[in-house]
Formats: C-alpha cells, structure tokens, sequence
C-alpha cells in the first residue's frame, strides 16, 4: 500500500513547534533575566511585544494549518 502522508508529519508537528517557541521563549526570557539579575538596565519594549505577537500568530497558523495534520494515512 502506498503511503499517504509525508514523512516530515512527525517534524511538522512536534519538532518544529517545540524549535519555534522554544526560541521565542528564550529570545523572551534571556533579556528578562539579564535585567533582572544583572546590571539593572531598562528593557527595550519591542524586544518583548514582537516576540509575544509571533508567538500568538504562529499558534494560530499552526493550530490551523499544522496541528490537525494525520500522523500516517
């Protein structure tokens, strides 16, 4: 029998989603804890909004077009 879906579904919907806010979440916290604990400087505020938006829209790309993907048909 010939196999439906591809072989990057386990990627597409585990791994990359795993990479993508991984990312965001350090490119978030890492600015956040150097403030914090580390010489006391003001946070640039865009460096934290943009992140937060990618986030919001690459869960809503994802859960409409990546999430409900068939792991094997």
């Amino acid at each position: 029998m010939q196999r439906l879906s591809s072989k990057m579904t386990f990627y597409y919907k585990r791994i990359f989603p795993v990479i993508w806010f991984g990312f965001l979440i350090l490119f978030i916290g890492l600015p956040l804890f150097q403030s914090l604990f580390g010489n006391g400087t003001i946070l640039a505020v865009p460096f934290l909004i943009m992140p937060l938006i990618m986030i919001a829209v690459g869960y809503f790309i994802m859960n409409k077009l990546i999430f409900d993907l068939v792991d094997e048909a």
